[in-house]
């Protein structure tokens, strides 16, 4: 009995001296300052900006990096804050709503109108790579009441990894999804012309 519990006391003490992995979360969404969505009333283009439609292996919490030219690695101690679904569709309406020319409604806000414009955004790919990039790719289409579909637009944007570390990742990764803010806002531009 009394060596029983002898070696009860030495597994726990291992148990315990045994290093304890940190868990590190990343938000690609930084809470800013934005205008008041009542103040944008008087813009041009109103545009509902639905759902973003995430490839599956990117709906994970892991933090993600190619590695090699067709795997993948998925971080268990480097996790997104939230869902990465969500993120993106904040980062997308804050950087979207900086033109003067459009507002860009959330699809759950109580601003939505009848036969608004809707965009919608598909991410196939977003992650870092070992060889020292960032990239984002994917396609967007925009669809009113009077036409089913008026334009659909692929898009591919990578940027370079001058740091170490999943923190210059997402820096970078948030840097991306403004090119593609970017891309949208000229290809709405032309609709409105």
């Amino acid at each position: 009995m009394r060596q029983m519990t002898i070696l009860l006391f030495i597994f726990s003490l291992i148990a315990c001296s045994a290093p304890v992995n940190k868990v590190n979360y990343y938000m690609l969404y930084v809470p800013t300052k934005v205008s008041d969505p009542f103040s944008q009333a008087n813009k041009s283009i109103k545009v509902r900006l639905n759902k973003i439609v995430l490839a599956d292996y990117l709906k994970q919490s892991g933090l993600s990096m190619q590695i090699n030219q067709n795997q993948m690695y998925f971080s268990r101690h480097d996790l997104w804050a939230e869902s990465l679904e969500a993120a993106i569709a904040k980062v997308l309406l804050i950087d979207l709503n900086q033109s003067e020319h459009m507002q860009i409604i959330g699809y759950n806000s109580p601003l939505l109108e009848q036969n608004m414009m809707e965009l919608n955004v598909q991410i196939d790919h977003f992650y870092p790579t070992d060889r020292s990039t960032v990239l984002v790719s994917g396609a967007f289409w925009i669809t009113s009441a009077k036409a089913k579909k008026e334009l659909e637009q692929p898009f591919f944007f990578q940027l370079p990894l001058s740091k170490d570390g999943f923190t210059h990742a997402v820096e970078q990764q948030r840097a991306l999804l403004q090119l593609v803010a970017q891309q949208i806002q000229q290809e709405l531009s032309k609709l409105d012309s």
